[in-house]
């Protein structure tokens, strides 16, 4: 990022700019920066901005090799498109003859690194990538903001404020414009005021329900369903967000009856204190850390793990030492039950979604496919599988192209 900041600076630009990673503030605030120093703002014949699965290359290309309108410069702005995980062959040939006048921005959440359109872009421009921030850069950026509108906040509400919102900086900046509005004729912030004031963030909500159904709180559960549901939280996310809690806890039963008190998952921030990420480099803006954690004791526990003391499945940082009742918690993938990123599912993949939706395996049944369907609402693209035994539909649902999870329209086969 300071690479783009210092090209602003010095109004020196490379042609090919891609801002990717998971958070959406960051990608937006940069591709603004970069297009208001290349173009004016009102200049709306320089500057065309492509957005969606669904761009076409050869128009793309088009523009981008069309000379500026009385201007030094032509901007092209795509994003979302895919591109950079699929990849475009047409727009590497373009890439390496770019003209001198034009500007190219990518923005993407996700990339494959291998890809020639990525190699592209990284060898003819500059690519960025706008990660999950760590708590203590959240808290310099909220502190940041509060002192634009000469407001002060207090520790402890700045933490309450971080655990509300959680890492998602759009949404940190909402509470807090709501903060600064809220306290108009006042200087201060206080833990009140974001107790009063602040929205829980869908997760924490998740928990206490999570919790009261434990406990057979069946109203305190019912309340904080239909919380869930006044913040327009899908029904179907609801219910996976409970899945994976119950998972958690379901870990922690088995590794108990093993011998094991304790256990480690992956998730560290050795390389960078209060930097989690998991082994394999990538960040995330899920987090369950018990009340008070991470505390890093003594400068030494970079180690997310499960802990015996907390019982609802929270998480710890420890040091990392393994005894005779710790263990590692691992995960990979099964070959047999990937699912493609094409345009349809492959017999196996199919007969997977077929058990999936509870169909027995001996049961001779027709499976069919319809193309492939974007779903705005939840911002994927998906596929309409349908199962008939005997021509009657048994079962059906949408799934996710990408991971093969159930989506919308889910029909479970019922034995008669």
């Amino acid at each position: 990022m300071k690479r783009i900041i210092q090209d602003i600076k010095e109004g020196t630009f490379v042609h090919v700019y891609l801002l990717y990673g998971e958070e959406a503030y960051l990608r937006k605030q940069y591709r603004d920066k970069l297009k208001c120093a290349l173009v004016s703002p009102d200049d709306t014949m320089n500057c065309s901005i492509y957005a969606g699965k669904d761009i076409n290359a050869n128009e793309v290309v088009d523009m981008a090799g069309t000379m500026p309108f009385f201007a030094e410069r032509r901007v092209i702005v795509i994003e979302n498109s895919g591109w950079m995980k699929t990849g475009n062959e047409k727009m590497v040939d373009f890439l390496k003859h770019i003209p001198e006048t034009t500007y190219m921005i990518f923005v993407e959440e996700e990339v494959d690194k291998r890809s020639k359109l990525f190699k592209a872009v990284s060898s003819n421009g500059y690519a960025a990538v706008c990660d999950v921030q760590d708590e203590n850069t959240l808290k310099k950026w909220i502190m940041g903001l509060l002192k634009k509108e000469n407001k002060l906040i207090t520790p402890d509400a700045l933490n309450l404020l971080l655990d509300r919102t959680g890492t998602d900086m759009e949404n940190i900046r909402h509470e807090v414009e709501k903060l600064i509005c809220y306290k108009y004729e006042e200087e201060g912030i206080t833990a009140k005021d974001v107790e009063e004031l602040c929205t829980v963030r869908v997760q924490n909500k998740i928990f206490d329900m999570v919790e009261a159904v434990a406990d057979k709180k069946q109203k305190q559960a019912l309340d904080l369903y239909y919380d869930l549901l006044a913040l327009k939280e899908a029904p179907l996310k609801i219910l996976a967000l409970i899945a994976r809690q119950f998972n958690i806890l379901l870990q922690v039963r088995e590794m108990k009856a093993k011998g094991y008190e304790n256990a480690y998952f992956g998730f560290s921030d050795e390389s960078s204190e209060g930097n989690w990420k998991w082994v394999n480099g990538t960040s995330t803006s899920y987090t369950n850390w018990h009340s008070g954690e991470p505390s890093n004791q003594d400068g030494i526990e970079h180690y997310a793990m499960f802990y015996e003391n907390f019982q609802d499945g929270t998480w710890n940082d420890a040091d990392g030492i393994i005894d005779a009742g710790c263990a590692y918690i691992c995960e990979w993938d099964d070959p047999t039950d990937k699912i493609s990123q094409g345009d349809s599912f492959t017999d196996q993949q199919l007969r997977i979604i077929a058990k999936d939706l509870g169909v027995p395996d001996d049961l001779n049944v027709e499976i069919r496919q319809s193309p492939k369907a974007y779903w705005e609402a939840a911002g994927l693209w998906d596929i309409y599988v349908e199962i008939t035994h005997n021509g009657k539909l048994v079962a059906s649902g949408s799934f996710d192209v990408e991971t093969g999870e159930m989506g919308r329209n889910i029909y479970i086969y019922t034995p008669v």
